[in-house]
């Protein structure tokens, strides 16, 4: 939320933090914190809907709670803080309101079977890391509004190369009684692990070089993946084809 402050009014800096981080799956605090905002600022400007929270393992491990609390966070929460808002937006009228998801990234996970047919699974993670290093290059070089909406187009390709290419690639090496077990240890290494050490990392990295600097260290990292998946990546094929070869093989074999 945006409010109308004078830059001189930096007392109600630590304040204003600390009504945002009120919880947002409890009504009472989302209305409480609004309505302190309000009193102070005099009118709210500008929502921004972007707190979200995603997941990622075997199904039978999430517990109902876990998948409401999901639910309660990426839903429910803009809705109370939407509901929150909307009143003072109302009285004054003006404001704006804008809600941050995922559009195009489902959009790319729908059509992934269509493009992995045609570019395979390791041109699906070359072409994704490809376009992260554009990407991260471009918003450190060119930090423009529209640069960054136009370079948003090709993030559902990331999302692919990063979450769901190497889930398939796990699935094509395990067996059926080892897979879950792969799949929970990645987990926890990719999605819990290595999201800690990189969000720290990339916080000690900004705060000593700035975003841009962030932002070519990001580059430089993805980089590095891209050549690694590129030149030492060895396409394991899926198990339909290496049937198919298997069969190919013993019919000119039988035909010889």
């Amino acid at each position: 939320m945006v409010r109308r402050l004078s830059t001189e009014d930096a007392d109600f800096e630590g304040e204003f933090r600390a009504l945002l981080a009120a919880k947002r799956e409890d009504a009472v605090d989302v209305d409480d914190a609004v309505a302190a905002i309000i009193e102070k600022t005099g009118l709210i400007d500008v929502l921004i809907n972007n707190a979200g929270v995603a997941s990622a393992g075997v199904t039978e491990a999430f517990t109902p709670a876990q998948a409401s609390a999901l639910f309660d966070v990426n839903v429910l929460g803009v809705h109370r803080v939407t509901r929150a808002v909307l009143p003072d937006l109302r009285r004054h009228k003006d404001g704006l309101i804008i809600n941050i998801g995922v559009v195009l990234e489902i959009g790319f996970t729908i059509i992934m079977p269509w493009v992995q047919k045609k570019i395979h699974l390791k041109g699906i993670l070359v072409t994704g890391l490809f376009c992260m290093v554009v990407r991260m290059f471009l918003l450190a070089f060119f930090p423009y509004a529209w640069v960054a909406v136009a370079v948003q187009l090709c993030h559902g390709l990331e999302v692919l190369a990063l979450f769901v290419g190497p889930v398939m690639f796990l699935n094509r090496l395990a067996t059926d009684q080892f897979r879950n077990s792969i799949q929970g240890v990645f987990t926890m290494a990719v999605g819990g692990v290595a999201r800690v050490v990189g969000g720290v990392t990339a916080g000690f990295i900004v705060s000593k070089f700035g975003l841009e600097g962030g932002l070519i260290h990001g580059a430089c990292l993805a980089t590095v993946a891209f050549l690694i998946i590129t030149f030492l990546f060895h396409r394991i094929p899926p198990p339909e084809e290496q049937q198919e070869d298997e069969e190919s093989g013993v019919s000119s074999t039988d035909a010889s």
